[in-house]
């Protein structure tokens, strides 16, 4: 089973960083020209266990009357409380 807009997130490895997490070398994605990515260039529990263990993630779907925002905030989970969002 899934739940709603399980797929609507993704977090992407930077393609251009010198860190290569996983091991394999990660494909670019092109904003201009979005293609199909293979899982191992997202982060997830395949691709980086250790690195998604360290984060802490907020799924907020907020109503108001200009519509529905959908919004994710990353943070990381060692100072949660005080820490900067790492994504938003």
């Amino acid at each position: 089973g899934t739940f709603e807009d399980d797929r609507r997130f993704a977090l992407l490895f930077d393609s251009s960083s010198d860190d290569n997490v996983g091991g394999d070398e990660k494909d670019a994605f092109d904003e201009a020209n979005p293609a199909w990515l293979h899982k191992a260039n997202f982060l997830c529990a395949f691709t980086a266990p250790e690195l998604l263990a360290t984060l802490l993630t907020e799924y907020l779907i907020e109503s108001s009357s200009s519509g529905v925002r959908r919004l994710l905030r990353v943070r990381n989970r060692s100072n949660a409380c005080s820490s900067a969002l790492l994504l938003e």
